[in-house]
């Protein structure tokens, strides 16, 4: 249903007469807002965001957390609305582009991905029943997983320096 719903949306934006920016920012926000799909998922983090993190305590502003995509959004939709004709799987290649990896500020202020350090897997989907926040780490939950993750990374007893 989900899926139906998202390629109606995205087709009726593909016609709009409007540049490619305009289409996709549309579509983003759609995405952002409507409860019914989850957008901007976490799916890992990277080695220097968990030393980062840690190093200031777990206070996601001081370490300069971001979320970043491995697909770029501009990328992405330019292949969304370049064509001449509307992809038939909107769904699947929008969402499979749209999950993030917890970088650096400074990982995530290049262009592309490559020199990002090691990607370690964290799924935090089950946290956000619905709308997904744009920026990272927002609950204590959140927080809280990667507290673990990094205590089970570097084999510390506690999550902490």
């Amino acid at each position: 249903m989900h899926r139906q719903i998202f390629q109606e949306l995205y087709e009726t934006i593909f016609r709009m007469n409007t540049s490619i920016r305009a289409k996709v920012v549309c579509l983003e926000n759609i995405a952002h807002e409507d409860e019914r799909f989850q957008s901007w998922l976490v799916v890992g983090i990277t080695r220097n965001a968990l030393k980062a993190l840690a190093e200031v305590d777990f206070s996601v502003g001081k370490a300069k957390i971001k979320r970043a995509h491995k697909v770029s959004r501009k990328d992405r939709g330019e292949r969304l609305f370049n064509p001449s004709q509307p992809v038939s799987n909107a769904y699947d290649f929008f969402f499979s582009r749209d999950s993030v990896i917890l970088t650096t500020s400074a990982e995530n202020g290049k262009e592309g991905h490559a020199h990002w350090s090691e990607i370690i897997n964290l799924d935090l989907s089950d946290l956000h029943p619905s709308r997904t926040p744009y920026s990272a780490l927002k609950s204590k939950a959140e927080i809280e997983r990667v507290k673990a993750l990094y205590a089970k990374i570097f084999h510390t007893p506690t999550a902490s320096k």
